[in-house]
């Protein structure tokens, strides 16, 4: 049995899950005032698919790989299309089978959300004033009259490479036309282009096949399963990794240096085994390259002051949404205490249980961690209030985290309090990353990668003038004081000691951009576009600033 080629099969499967955006359709089922419902699922059914294509999508997967057990029978490629977001709203789900319950439908649709950037709907565009933007900031109008021809050029152009099932042209040809279209339309998310987002998914999912059938590990049944690093190694090892073991996908590379995204079964014995010279590592960062590049060379550390949505985008305030981070995370201690009180009831009956066997040694390392589990009960008494309101949670859940709004509140505060107990972030900072920042999802690395080679100074990419630099290694920022700020039409002067940078302050036309012109600041400042994280600083929007707060830039 073929492991591999089935994987890369679905992997390609996956590829075309968002086809159907590639569509005029697509793009008015989006506008604000739009009646038209978003179909792109299944708008290709009467697509006139050429033969070879029609062949791979339509052929049962059981038909070459009868060997696996995940394949219900009559399952196809094309139903990783038109089932990826359920059969429920389907036209044809009468004289279909259906096929969302399927596992691996279910996989790619845990992926899918895995690669959602979760904006607020009032972010929506017109559908003739729909922009998308590349990683930088830099917007260009999307041909919607072009998309649909585009999508059927392209089913045309990708069959030739469908007769030998070539994976590296197949995935060539589609960047071609999918870079065209757009995944999300709403502002805070159109950075990401089409297939940007496509091969995201597909090698999220790859990933997580690949952990599943070599290594076991069960299908995530949510985002909060998801577990997924990165092997930062040498670009020749491309074609091994994904293609000839294909268990990862590359997401990121500059120069000599490539970074692919792996599960959670890949190890260092594993890459011993394989002769495959690597680190494994869990976020996208190169400290030097050969040539100049605009550093940091960090996508956290840049997404770090651009947001998703603001506070007003969804009819709050940033206290209040602190406030109902801090219910959630009440909500999880207090699950937590009752958890650890019946562990507690356990421990003192397997001590009793041990004194009789007069077990010393057992005894002596269950009073230790019972100790343990005492000091963490009576901390967890000290600062939880009581029981949550519950309706209060899902409501707050809902207005700030549609469309991907976790599957349960057990589950969504133990991730919180995860954050807060290993990463030692606080509650501000939890609101923040979690809620409001523009995540740093895979689609967005992918983006990053292709754009940053686009980019040759910083004149072309101005909304990034204090941000970052271009140069040959890791550079941060440092905190200078503002000795002028002045608001002038379309952008704001900002001047330092020795420096001044100018940046544009609108999207195309006359709208202010309140999403990426943010900055840390040094101090408290709270206001409708100011928010307050604790440990003496806060995040400050451009048009907040004032002359004499000291705020962190890169010189340029």
């Amino acid at each position: 049995m073929d492991i591999n080629r089935f994987i890369i099969n679905l992997e390609v499967s996956s590829l075309f899950h968002d086809i159907g955006k590639l569509s005029h359709e697509f793009i008015l089922s989006k506008d604000p005032n739009s009646p038209i419902k978003d179909s792109h699922a299944v708008l290709i059914l009467n697509d006139p698919f050429p033969s070879n294509l029609r062949r791979f999508l339509f052929t049962p997967l059981k038909e070459r790989f009868n060997e696996i057990d995940l394949i219900s029978d009559g399952i196809a490629p094309i139903h990783f299309i038109c089932a990826h977001h359920g059969c429920e709203r389907c036209k044809y789900k009468e004289k279909c089978r259906t096929f969302d319950k399927n596992p691996l439908i279910k996989l790619l649709q845990v992926a899918d959300r895995f690669d959602s950037s979760n904006p607020p709907n009032s972010g929506k565009q017109e559908f003739n004033k729909t922009f998308l933007s590349n990683f930088f900031l830099k917007e260009r109008r999307v041909d919607y009259v072009s998309l649909s021809y585009l999508r059927i050029r392209l089913e045309k152009f990708v069959d030739l490479f469908f007769k030998e099932f070539r994976r590296d042209k197949i995935i060539w040809a589609l960047k071609l036309f999918l870079k065209e279209g757009i995944s999300d339309t709403r502002r805070g998310a159109n950075d990401i282009d089409l297939f940007s987002h496509s091969y995201a998914v597909s090698s999220i999912f790859k990933a997580l096949l690949f952990d599943h059938l070599y290594f076991g590990y069960p299908f995530p049944e949510t985002i909060f399963d998801v577990n997924l690093r990165f092997l930062k190694t040498k670009k020749k090892e491309k074609r091994r990794i994904e293609e000839e073991i294909a268990f990862g996908n590359e997401i990121f590379s500059i120069e000599d240096t490539s970074f692919f995204l792996i599960g959670q079964g890949i190890d260092n014995l594993f890459l011993k085994l394989h002769s495959i010279e690597g680190e494994i590592v869990d976020e996208v960062f190169v400290e030097k390259t050969e040539k100049i590049y605009p550093h940091p060379l960090k996508p956290d550390e840049i997404l770090s002051t651009l947001l998703v949505k603001t506070p007003q985008d969804i009819g709050m305030t940033f206290e209040e949404m602190v406030n109902g981070v801090k219910e959630i995370i009440d909500f999880g201690r207090f699950k937590e205490l009752e958890r650890l009180k019946i562990r507690e009831r356990g421990l003192k009956k397997h001590i009793k249980n041990l004194r009789k066997g007069n077990k010393s040694r057992e005894i002596q390392i269950k009073l230790k961690i019972l100790r343990k589990v005492r000091s963490r009960i009576n901390y967890l008494k000290r600062v939880v209030k009581g029981r949550a309101n519950i309706k209060k949670i899902e409501k707050f859940l809902s207005l700030t985290l549609a469309p991907i709004r976790p599957p349960s509140i057990n589950r969504f505060s133990e991730f919180l309090l995860s954050l807060m107990n290993r990463k030692k972030m606080n509650v501000r900072e939890i609101t923040l990353k979690i809620f409001l920042n523009k995540p740093v999802i895979i689609s967005r690395i992918v983006k990053y990668g292709s754009d940053i080679k686009m980019v040759n100074s910083l004149e072309e990419i101005p909304k990034f003038y204090g941000k970052i630099k271009f140069g040959r290694r890791y550079v941060s920022g440092r905190y200078f004081t503002v000795r002028k700020i002045r608001l002038e039409k379309g952008k704001v002067k900002i001047r330092f000691d020795n420096f001044d940078i100018e940046i544009p302050l609108s999207y195309n036309g006359n709208e202010i951009d309140k999403l990426n012109l943010y900055f840390f600041l040094k101090g408290k400042r709270k206001g409708d576009l100011s928010f307050y994280l604790g440990k003496g600083r806060s995040l400050v929007h451009i048009t907040e600033i004032k002359e004499g707060d000291r705020i962190k830039v890169i010189k340029p």
